[in-house]
């Protein structure tokens, strides 16, 4: 959904330039946009990852741990709420007998 406001970024500008002021945005505002999809970009890629079929514990863990790291270098509220949810559904997964079960 981003990316689609990104795609008609040119467009709300003009919109914005005649008057609408609903779509006006500074550089700065753009710029976070855009740092709000590259940071997005990496979760999802890794829910898309782990939708396989042939998903083993290795390539859960590892995608897991790499999406971790890569939350962790990126400083920021959104970073740090979705790492706070990995780490607390981790928790729970690691505290279920069937979860551990099913991946050992």
């Amino acid at each position: 959904m981003i990316d689609q406001l990104l795609i008609f970024q040119s467009y709300c500008e003009q919109v914005a330039a005649a008057g609408t002021r609903e779509l006006k945005l500074t550089k700065a505002e753009w710029d976070k946009v855009k740092n709000l999809r590259d940071l997005l970009a990496k979760p999802n890629q890794t829910t898309v990852n782990l939708q396989a079929v042939d998903v083993t514990p290795g390539v859960l863990m590892k995608e897991r741990r790499k999406l971790s790291k890569f939350l962790q270098e990126n400083d920021g509220q959104i970073a740090e709420g979705i790492l706070s949810s990995m780490q607390k559904r981790e928790e729970k997964l690691f505290d279920n007998i069937r979860f551990l079960a099913g991946v050992c």
